[in-house]
């Protein structure tokens, strides 16, 4: 049976959810409701726009670097304490390595630092100055399995960039990392500090620092910036300037330092191997400001100065360099102390420590002798005359050519920069020495001097040309005047008493 037209044409009932009744049911609050947009349901209407409301930065809304500089004010002392181990960062007693040690193992000076505030291109960066000994918390050089280690430097411009830090505030400003250029200062379980990305969620927490304030009550006690007495009395008093020495390495099987026939390279040869003169150096301090000393070294056979040479970013070799400039930190060395100063460690103001042919430690100490020096010059070598390889100590090279530049100097040995020159075949220094007479219209009574360099100590040439083709300078002395009298020679055989 159908149902009544009536109730079929009667209006749909929508329900109450859309707030929509039917026709016969609206009153007036309904329709009020309905035509307000707030209100409507549908989807076809779209909702208000939201009110923007602009804040303006007020004075603690800080950049998180400027917030990181908080705890470190120029001028302050602080201390930095690990938090993965709890241990403190401090400055070694060998003026060269930085470690991590409880306060009871250590003096508390070695664990203070000094702040300085550093700017490069508009940043502002650290120098963490230590209160013991005076030098700056930097990074090595070289790289080694987990980064680079972090050490102790002396500051000047050709470094810098190895001893500027930048903190970074972490875990709502609880803990401080010390960056340095994509890397972190980090410590370990042991006592080794090092500069190297994160690997591991152990490398994050080794890299968080506590930074602790030293009162105002302990920061006048500081010392400023001294040389440690027992280290600089024991570690210079080996090397009197101007004496001759001998460097023979402590575990090498008497092996010494030795200049290498071709005046640039530099070797570990036993005392049979190679002549005597170039197994001695003799001594040269440089003295800087605030008492700082620097031990150079002067080949007695060729003049030059055993430094470093720079082959690649990680890597340098020991060479023979010329002494050209004031600030030529790649010849200058620090000597220090080990094993109760019957050993030294050759530190390299430019480079870091020397590590001649192995990374054990052990392999980086020395023995110094000291050579007699002697007023009588020793006799010349023989005359080579046959050829032989280059790099070898045996004869030199008869058919090498090179340009000799010379100057004769005064009685007292200053001379103008007015050089001659010539070209000279082969290596003897008694042709070379007959050959400069000739041109000067003297007698054989002169002496041949190498000059290495404008801030170079004159040496007296006592041995054959260096094995190369590279121009020679030297510096002719008359055998009678006064500069003559106070050259000294290395004595290979001292007179027995």
């Amino acid at each position: 049976m159908s149902e009544p037209r009536s109730r079929l044409r009667s209006p749909l009932k929508y329900p109450a959810a859309f707030g929509v009744a039917p026709k016969r049911t609206l009153s007036t609050n309904t329709f009020s409701a309905l035509a307000s947009p707030s209100s409507f349901p549908f989807p076809c209407q779209s909702p208000p726009p939201p009110q923007i409301v602009c804040r303006r930065r007020t004075a603690t809304h800080r950049h998180p670097a400027a917030a990181a500089m908080d705890p470190f004010p120029d001028g302050s002392h602080v201390q930095l304490r690990s938090r993965g181990c709890g241990t403190f960062l401090c400055a070694d007693d060998d003026w060269l390595g930085v470690s991590v040690l409880p306060l009871r193992r250590v003096a508390f000076l070695n664990t203070v630092w000094r702040v300085r505030h550093q700017t490069r291109n508009g940043d502002t960066y650290l120098l963490l100055q230590g209160a013991a000994f005076g030098r700056h918390l930097a990074s090595a050089p070289h790289l080694r399995h987990r980064g680079r280690a972090a050490v102790q430097r002396y500051f000047h411009d050709s470094n810098v960039e190895a001893m500027l830090w930048r903190p970074l505030s972490v875990e709502d400003s609880k803990y401080t990392i010390v960056t340095q250029f994509g890397r972190y200062l980090r410590a370990s379980c042991g006592d080794q500090v090092t500069v190297s990305p994160c690997f591991t969620d152990e490398d994050v927490l080794m890299t968080r620092w506590v930074v602790l304030p030293v009162g105002a009550a302990l920061a006048p006690a500081l010392p400023p910036r001294t040389l440690h007495p027992d280290l600089a009395a024991v570690g210079m008093n080996l090397f009197p300037d101007g004496a001759f020495v001998q460097l023979e390495l402590a575990r090498g099987g008497g092996r010494y330092l030795c200049a290498y026939p071709d005046s640039m390279a530099v070797c570990l040869l036993p005392l049979g191997r190679v002549p005597f003169e170039a197994t001695v150096w003799r001594v040269h301090l440089c003295r800087r400001e605030q008492g700082i000393a620097f031990l150079m070294l002067q080949g007695a056979a060729y003049g030059r100065y055993f430094g470093g040479v720079s082959v690649s970013q990680h890597i340098w070799h020991a060479s023979q360099c010329s002494y050209d400039g004031e600030d030529a930190h790649e010849i200058m060395w620090e000597p220090m102390p080990v094993r109760r100063g019957l050993h030294i460690l050759l530190h390299n103001v430019r480079y870091g420590r020397l590590l001649p042919t192995s990374h054990r430690v052990s392999m980086m100490h020395w023995k110094v002798h000291l050579v007699p020096a002697s007023p009588t010059p020793p006799a010349l070598p023989r005359t080579p005359t046959e050829p032989s390889n280059v790099g070898s100590f045996g004869d030199s090279f008869r058919l090498l050519q090179r340009t000799i530049r010379f100057v004769c100097a005064d009685s007292e040995g200053c001379y103008p920069n007015k050089w001659l020159e010539f070209t000279f075949e082969g290596c003897s220094i008694i042709s070379l020495r007959a050959r400069i007479a000739d041109l000067l219209g003297t007698p054989l009574g002169i002496i041949l001097c190498v000059h290495a360099g404008s801030f170079g100590r004159l040496t007296p040439l006592v041995s054959n040309l260096p094995r190369n083709r590279e121009t020679m300078d030297i510096v002719v002395l008359h055998a009678s005047s006064p500069a003559t009298a106070r050259l000294r020679y290395p004595e290979k055989d001292p007179p027995t008493p």
